[in-house]
């Protein structure tokens, strides 16, 4: 009797001594950020996709895993960001990416700490954010299209995340934009690139510099791999605006589509599925399809190669991979030189 006791006692000093789960916040990024600063926490934020599997797992690995719980809870605040909310998609321009699962630390005032690619081992995400949280030297070991790497990249974030919040308050002053420049400025000499080319002639615009805004604008639009038509395609708008005041975007070609949520019903597990969306070009310009991404790698697709003249009809073919069972919901980007230069298509199911 008195050894049941005793187990039952060591049973209940365990469950006592058991860590607790790491905390995610609700709310907008706004919100997370403030709440850190006011609990004076760090602020793990996972970048995230709807119908990602593997944001799926991260995010439920980060939430179940003991060793995190363990050495984590109490120290970090998590929080989820979607890169399909575009609020979170424009906190996260800077960072010239569309992959996920990732994850960025911050202290708690707001400064990048590193970055942790993808679907990063448990021992990984507490070693970094130990490191953190320690005031430890971090070895930025992750990925980025751009040509500056690691602590400098680091450095480069940081600077437009600072330049990104000035400029976006309502009435932004001479001041504030002088001081947002810059930063910008320092930017420019260390990495040129779309977002702080575009940054940098939103503050010229504000500081009444016309000439160099439109320069600017102009050198913005040299940008155009398929992330920075995909990724920046309603800023890219502004830009051919403020390089040519007399545009409009019913000059341009215009692409409406037959469907902007394709169900494909129920699927085989293992199958590739094909459908075609058809489009026109309601626009007065030639239409040109530049391409087609994937919220995941288990979707291919063709489209016509050719300009769409305006009126016209043609159609663009979406194959996806079932590679495991359940319900899939994606997102198709499409990328073209229309006004509305990138247009989404949803497309769900059931594998079984």
């Amino acid at each position: 009797m008195r050894t049941r006791w005793w187990i039952i006692l060591l049973i209940l000093l365990q469950m006592s001594c058991a860590p607790d789960k790491p905390e995610f916040l609700n709310g907008t990024l706004k919100q997370a950020f403030a709440t850190a600063s006011g609990e004076h926490k760090l602020l793990f934020v996972i970048y995230a996709g709807e119908g990602c599997p593997p944001c799926d797992d991260f995010i439920r690995k980060i939430k179940t895993d003991k060793l995190i719980a363990k050495e984590l809870s109490g120290k970090v605040l998590f929080t989820i960001a979607y890169k399909n909310k575009p609020d979170d998609q424009a906190f996260f321009y800077p960072f010239f990416t569309m992959a996920t699962p990732g994850s960025y630390l911050f202290s708690p005032d707001g400064r990048l700490l590193t970055i942790i690619d993808g679907d990063a081992p448990s021992k990984y995400v507490v070693s970094c954010t130990e490191n953190c949280l320690s005031g430890k030297t971090i070895q930025h070991e992750f990925k980025t299209r751009l040509q500056t790497k690691h602590g400098q990249a680091i450095w480069l974030f940081n600077q437009l995340l600072t330049a990104q919040q000035i400029l976006s308050q309502s009435g932004t002053d001479k001041a504030a934009a002088q001081s947002a420049r810059t930063i910008l400025d320092s930017t420019l000499r260390q990495e040129t690139y779309f977002y702080n080319t575009y940054l940098s002639a939103k503050a010229s615009s504000i500081l009444g510099d016309t000439a160099r805004a439109r320069a600017l604008a102009l050198k913005s639009l040299e940008f155009n791999s398929s992330l920075d038509l995909a990724l920046y395609a309603s800023l890219r708008n502004e830009m051919k605006f403020a390089a040519d005041k007399s545009y409009t975007p019913a000059e341009d070609a215009f692409i409406t589509l037959s469907e902007t949520t394709h169900q494909y019903g129920t699927v085989a597990t293992g199958s590739y599925t094909k459908t075609s969306v058809r489009f026109r070009n309601s626009g007065k310009k030639p239409l040109l399809i530049q391409q087609m991404l994937g919220s995941c790698d288990c979707m291919t697709f063709n489209w016509p190669k050719n300009p769409v003249l305006p009126g016209r009809e043609d159609s663009m073919q979406i194959t996806y991979h079932a590679r495991s069972e359940g319900e899939f919901s994606k997102i198709v980007f499409v990328s073209s030189n229309a006004s509305n230069a990138q247009v989404q298509i949803n497309v769900k199911g059931l594998a079984e």
